[in-house]
């Protein structure tokens, strides 16, 4: 049975987030899902794989959301084309302190700087724009994280981390300082079974992709249940392993339903509006799609991940072009996050190359 309603607002360009089946690994079950690398070779996934939770919620909702999605998307430039064209430019966080083992989501900070959930050693680091490491969060006290897949800033600057094997979600300070953490683990109302994104509207509502239970749920900036929808299902509104979620300039919750190739869109209050996507590697087509960022100009990246590549879709749904190159370092395997900066530079979580890709525009 899905769950209740009220509404919403929306993110910034300095956000990320969304996330799942890098493959299998979560916490409680150990589903093994295989990875169709563009590569000859065959890469089995590790992240922990929610299986099957039906994810049915009995609860209804008795609060009012008071939160009204007005806003615009990240500085999103109405009538302002982005770039069509990119280029490899550069990577890093393959050596020294920064070094990444299975990087997932990646943001952009208040101060400009680049946060990546860098899930295969529980925490989230930090680069400067040109790749240089600053430091590492969530490694130590109360904001101490395990195995974190997505993270997103919200309006106000600080930063939300889903702690997917804690089964909570975390917010940090943008220097790392431990502000909250919510959450416990289970299929009722208000409980998380591996969360995998996390997305915050202008008026601090948290809106969470529960991807062991099949479902969206929604809370106010301190942990209160306030609706919720989804069960496990191809139907629509129903979800298979939901990960990348994000808010669009429309004021439209967007959510990666990664086991369904696809994307569903709903107003905040849960209503469907429509669904992108299907199974395949054509244009327009997902296998795995993770991380969803919407740029400055309005265009949505999505992180596809067992097609090898980052997607980049028109706001209404329509494929403009893909980053990832077929050979040389341009060539992503299995990219589980993408974000965009105010200069248009795409950064990728590549996932199976345990580094950030850098991608820059080329032409208009």
């Amino acid at each position: 049975m899905p769950l209740p309603p009220p509404a919403l607002s929306l993110l910034l360009l300095l956000s990320a987030c969304g996330d799942k089946s890098a493959a299998a690994d979560d916490a409680a079950d150990t589903d093994t899902d295989t990875d169709t690398d563009t590569d000859s070779d065959t890469d089995t996934d590790t992240d922990t794989d929610s299986g099957t939770d039906s994810g049915t919620d009995s609860g209804t909702d008795s609060g009012t959301d008071s939160g009204t999605d007005s806003g615009t998307d990240s500085g999103t430039d109405s009538g302002d084309p982005g770039p069509v064209d990119y280029a490899y430019a550069s990577a890093f966080g393959d050596a020294g302190e920064g070094q990444l083992a299975g990087p997932r989501c990646v943001a952009v900070g208040p101060s400009g700087d680049l946060f990546v959930a860098d899930a295969d050693h529980d925490r989230v680091v930090r680069f400067t724009p040109s790749g240089a490491f600053v430091a590492a969060l969530g490694t130590t006290g109360e904001g101490m994280l395990a195995g974190a897949k997505c993270l997103s800033f919200a309006p106000d600057g600080s930063l939300w981390v889903a702690d997917l094997e804690h089964d909570r979600v975390v917010q940090l300070a943008e220097d790392g300082s431990f502000l909250q953490a919510w959450g416990s683990s289970g299929a009722g109302v208000g409980e998380l079974h591996t969360p995998y994104g996390v997305a915050v509207a202008t008026d601090g509502t948290v809106y969470v992709s529960d991807y062991g239970n099949d479902r969206v749920q929604v809370f106010d900036a301190h942990g209160a249940w306030l609706r919720g929808w989804g069960s496990t299902g191809t139907a629509d509104g129903s979800f298979q392993s939901p990960s990348g979620i994000t808010l669009g300039p429309d004021g439209r919750l967007y959510v990666a339903d990664t086991l369904n190739d696809r994307l569903q869109v709903f107003e905040t209050d849960g209503t469907w509006v429509t669904t992108w996507g299907s199974s395949g590697a054509a244009a327009g087509q997902l296998d795995d799609p993770h991380q969803l960022f919407f740029d400055r100009h309005g265009d949505l990246l999505i992180a596809d991940q067992n097609n090898n590549r980052v997607d980049k879709w028109s706001g209404a749904g329509s494929p403009i072009t893909t980053l990832g190159e077929a050979s040389g370092p341009g060539r992503l395997a299995a990219p589980f996050g993408a974000c965009a900066t105010a200069d248009d530079r795409v950064f990728v979580g590549d996932f199976r190359n345990d580094r950030v890709a850098v991608f820059a525009p080329t032409g208009g």
